[in-house]
């Protein structure tokens, strides 16, 4: 029984001091983000936002990104997470107040939350466990967003029920691939800073919610 213990202690070393930091810290924040995220979606739901007020806070949010490049070393760097939080909740205000609207809309936008719970649980506990590296598919995951992105585009002109449902299917699988590459990324040491990382892990989960929350959401219908 020792012995196996002492081979599972060689087979997986207890992560560094130093990761254990910019994992704990990670967790933390993207908590945080996610509070943020949450009061900001549930202020905006039925308060209707107009196409142009849409563009602006998405470019605000893609201006957060890369502000969150030049503070990232300092405590700026949290206002600016607390800050694209809240736009990412303003964003979402829109579709939850759609899903809402719709008959059983609560009951879907609480299983679409429950299930992005147990995904994020499930792939946080897979990676810390086994330590898997799973950098081999950066190219992959890449090459799956241009795509996915591209079909979304498509679709807005061509609004084909089946492909929104193939893309939130396909979508939910992608963000689920980029949460074990970003968090394989800290658990390995390759990404040292936790406000990078948060801002990471925070996008994966939000974007799995939402095509979780699109599929269920036109499963119904």
């Amino acid at each position: 029984m020792n012995e196996q213990f002492d081979s599972a202690s060689r087979v997986h070393p207890a992560l560094s001091p130093a990761i254990r930091k910019t994992l704990a810290n990670t967790f933390i924040a993207v908590s945080g983000m996610l509070a943020i995220t949450a009061a900001a979606g549930w202020a905006m739901i039925g308060r209707p936002v107009p196409l142009l007020g849409m563009i602006a806070l998405f470019v605000a949010g893609l201006g957060l990104i890369f502000a969150l490049r030049a503070a990232k070393n300092s405590a700026w760097g949290l206002v600016v997470l607390a800050a694209f939080s809240a736009v990412m909740g303003a964003l979402l205000g829109p579709a939850l107040t759609h899903h809402l609207a719709i008959p059983n809309g609560a009951q879907t936008v609480a299983t679409a939350f429950g299930l992005t719970a147990a995904v994020v649980g499930a792939c946080a506990g897979y990676a810390i466990t086994t330590r898997r590296d799973f950098k081999h598919l950066h190219a992959m995951l890449i090459a799956g967003l241009v795509v996915l992105l591209l079909a979304m585009v498509v679709n807005i002109f061509l609004v084909i029920p089946a492909l929104s449902l193939t893309l939130s299917a396909v979508g939910a699988l992608l963000f689920t691939g980029w949460l074990l590459y970003d968090l394989s990324d800290v658990i390995n040491g390759r990404q040292t800073n936790y406000l990078q990382a948060s801002i990471a892990v925070y996008l994966n989960i939000i974007n799995l919610f939402s095509s979780l929350l699109n599929l269920l959401g036109l499963s119904r219908d």
